[in-house]
């Protein structure tokens, strides 16, 4: 398959997207930057096991994507502390809404 992204949105792939959840996750937040989320809720938005959204959740805090927010419950927004990356986040979007085949290739076939 011919890969002609655009180099932004093959780093970002690269350095920040091991799975297509990990994408959902990122253009889930990016869509609503002021709305903290539950873990629950995340799961229920995208029907994914709730065990394995707290993961990738975890996973996004570790690489400063987004921020955990703890009043009773553990909750997460977007906070991204990468310069740079809210830009190349939407460029990725758009590429996944543009040429979604591709994308999802790009991500299941990047080397581990």
């Amino acid at each position: 398959m011919k890969n002609n992204l655009n180099p932004t949105v093959l780093a970002f792939i690269r350095d920040h997207v091991d799975s297509v959840v990990d994408l959902e996750l990122i253009v889930l937040f990016r869509k609503s930057p002021a709305r903290t989320w539950s873990a629950a809720e995340v799961a229920l938005e995208l029907r994914i096991d709730s065990d394995w959204t707290r993961d990738r959740l975890t996973r996004l805090c570790a690489q400063g994507i987004i921020k955990p927010w703890s009043n009773d419950e553990v909750r997460y927004a977007y906070a991204p502390s990468i310069a740079g990356f809210d830009e190349a986040a939407a460029d990725m979007e758009r590429a996944y809404a543009e040429r979604r085949v591709l994308a999802l290739h790009l991500i299941y076939t990047k080397p581990q």
